[in-house]
């Protein structure tokens, strides 16, 4: 099974000082620190263990994580909402874990 990601591309943008925020518009995504939030207590495979310690720290802005119990899943992140970051991630999940029932493992929020 092959796990994969949606990343956003991310164009570095000079701010102003006085423009600094907690969260700035770039590339068309939110950036933003954001929380991951446990939704399942699936166990979780090797390779989906190291993506969901990768996805808790390297998003940004609402994120989305599913999981397959045969270690495969899909993930997305740095979006402006969270049921896009949702569809996004089942949609990857779905592509590469063909007939594997994907189930919601984490999201992140601002």
């Amino acid at each position: 099974m092959k796990f994969v990601e949606v990343a956003a591309i991310v164009v570095a943008v000079g701010l102003m000082a006085s423009c600094a925020a907690p969260s700035q518009e770039i590339a068309g995504n939110v950036q933003s620190a954001g929380k991951a939030e446990r939704l399942s207590s699936i166990r979780l495979g090797p390779t989906t263990q190291k993506k969901f310690e990768e996805f808790s720290q390297g998003y940004s802005a609402y994120g989305a994580m599913y999981v397959t119990k045969n270690d495969g899943g899909g993930r997305a992140g740095g979006q402006y909402s969270l049921e896009t970051a949702k569809e996004l991630a089942l949609a990857q999940c779905r592509k590469h874990n063909s007939g594997q029932n994907c189930i919601l493992y984490a999201t992140i929020s601002p």
